[in-house]
């Protein structure tokens, strides 16, 4: 039982791992450095949705109807374009070509500008003037499987109406 044991430990340390759990300010720099260009105008809302998935490239999140969310922006594969495989990892080319495509459906942009704007995060400070905004409720897809009504139901449990963005808010 024991050589089984030691079997296993010795496999698990061999198998090469490609996940990473960035900082937020690492991921930040990164997204900025070497896909801004692309990029420009979603660097920062990239980073915050990578906040609801922990910042982890490892990130999988199986919802009860079989589908299956991959990788540090939590993207299904549904297609060829986007294979899930190389969400998994840590280099972003693919994972922000297909962020750019899920975004581009008004509903899931609405959705994420939302659960991205200033009461629904806070202000992770990065470099001098600079700072990303991190998620207050970092957990909310694992816990609602990213599915609207169910974003609702639990902002609702926490005061917050989803319908009513924070800057239109009456006193």
């Amino acid at each position: 039982m024991e050589v089984y044991k030691i079997a296993v430990i010795l496999c698990a340390i061999g198998v090469p791992s490609y996940s990473k759990v960035y900082h937020f300010c690492d991921l930040a720099k990164k997204l900025k450095l070497r896909y801004y260009q692309q990029y420009v105008q979603n660097v920062s809302l990239a980073t915050c949705i990578a906040g609801y998935r922990g910042y982890d490239t490892s990130h999988k999140l199986i919802h009860p109807d079989g589908r299956i969310y991959y990788g540090i922006f939590g993207l299904e594969s549904k297609n060829s374009y986007c294979n899930k495989y190389e969400f998994m990892n840590s280099y972003f080319a693919r994972d922000l070509e297909c962020l750019a495509a899920v975004l581009s459906e008004p509903r899931m942009h609405y959705m994420y500008e939302r659960l991205c704007a200033p009461d629904l995060t806070t202000r992770g400070e990065c470099w001098e003037n600079d700072y990303v905004l991190v998620p207050r409720f970092p957990d909310i897809f694992d816990e609602t499987y990213g599915e609207e009504d169910a974003i609702v139901r639990y902002l609702k449990t926490k005061g917050i109406d989803y319908n009513v963005p924070f800057g239109l808010r009456c006193p």
